[in-house]
């Protein structure tokens, strides 16, 4: 859960769940939340094989 990252990194809830959001929305985590203020679930995304992870060279060029 995102308390618990926080808690392993020793970092406060906005520094780390405002990169998750950019994380999600390039598709490299999931986010989800099953009740308004309860924990909110982290799940990090593989790259399938063969597949080129976004932000290399070869996307961005």
């Amino acid at each position: 859960t995102l308390a618990e990252l926080c808690e392993r990194m020793e970092w406060g809830i906005p520094e780390v769940y405002i990169p998750l959001l950019f994380l999600a929305l390039d598709g490299r985590c999931n986010l989800r939340q099953e009740e308004f203020f309860g924990d909110i679930f982290v799940r990090i995304c593989r790259a399938a094989e063969g597949e080129p992870e976004s932000g290399t060279a070869e996307e961005t060029s």
